[in-house]
């Protein structure tokens, strides 16, 4: 399982939505379930109802969402593990529930742009990690 925390007014979100929905769309049938999970900002609040559904039509998200909109989930482990300043956080769980990886937030992308190195290259780790973790017993 791929768990990524996103906003709608994050660049990073914005910019690592398109592996979100490559990783949903190419290896869901292998067993990878990607979970996104809306937290809106600037701060923790009561969503409107259908509030994320534009963003989610927008981004042609077909992968499950859930709310964390009082940051619940995200603020307990934010705290526990002192989280970078991001909240765009990204967990890889193993098949037994296990993280495997953590991604501390801001964005990946496969696609390159100048002085973005470091973003294909997280793309990669966390591709290839995904990968070696669907193929595990």
């Amino acid at each position: 399982m791929f768990i990524r925390w996103w906003t709608d007014q994050c660049q990073f979100c914005e910019a690592s939505a398109d592996a979100l929905n490559e990783w949903h769309q190419e290896l869901a049938d292998s067993g990878l379930v990607v979970l996104g999970v809306y937290h809106p900002k600037p701060a923790p609040r009561i969503l409107e109802d259908n509030e994320v559904y534009d963003y989610i039509r927008e981004k042609n998200f077909t992968f499950p969402i859930a709310e964390d909109a009082q940051w619940t989930n995200l603020t307990k482990y934010r705290t526990e593990n002192e989280l970078s300043e991001f909240t765009s956080v990204s967990f890889l769980l193993d098949k037994k529930g296990i993280i495997r990886y953590i991604h501390p937030g801001g964005e990946y992308h496969k696609e390159y742009k100048d002085g973005h190195d470091k973003c294909v290259r997280q793309f990669h780790v966390i591709d290839s990690l995904i990968r070696v973790l669907l193929k595990e017993k």
